[in-house]
């Protein structure tokens, strides 16, 4: 009997382990409330013409533009000329958190500023923050 108990016990315990623990982190796996990103190429890193537009990158914080039901976050990203990159979100709290993370692939030398469109459903427990990860 007690034997019995103890094997149920610890099949219990495995389930819940399984259960309970936190997937990992899947980028090609979209957001439940992120509907499309939309990715413009505005130009190389290090060009002179752009340099106004570099040092307003690298300090860019998310334009937020409510809807009725909707929400559009734009922000601009650094990022590497031959990376492949996919947008996606993740929410802490009340806040949305955006991300934008290379996939596999070759990296280079370049760096190209983009502006990243995340066009998402309004959260009901959003609490009007959006912050780049």
């Amino acid at each position: 009997m007690l034997r019995r108990f103890s094997s149920l016990l610890g099949v219990l315990g495995f389930l819940l382990s399984f259960s309970c623990s936190e997937k990992p982190y899947n980028p090609r796996v979209r957001h439940y409330y992120l509907m499309a990103v939309n990715v413009e190429d505005l130009g190389e890193f290090g060009d002179p013409t752009l340099e106004p537009l570099q040092t307003l990158a690298e300090t860019f914080t998310p334009e937020i533009i409510p809807q009725d039901l909707l929400l559009t976050i734009r922000t601009w990203r650094v990022v590497n000329e031959c990376g492949n990159y996919v947008g996606n979100i993740q929410m802490r709290g009340d806040t949305v958190v955006l991300i934008y993370p290379q996939l596999e692939g070759e990296l280079c030398d370049g760096l190209r500023i983009q502006e990243v469109r995340y066009l998402m459903q309004r959260p009901k427990e959003w609490g009007g923050e959006a912050v780049v990860k």
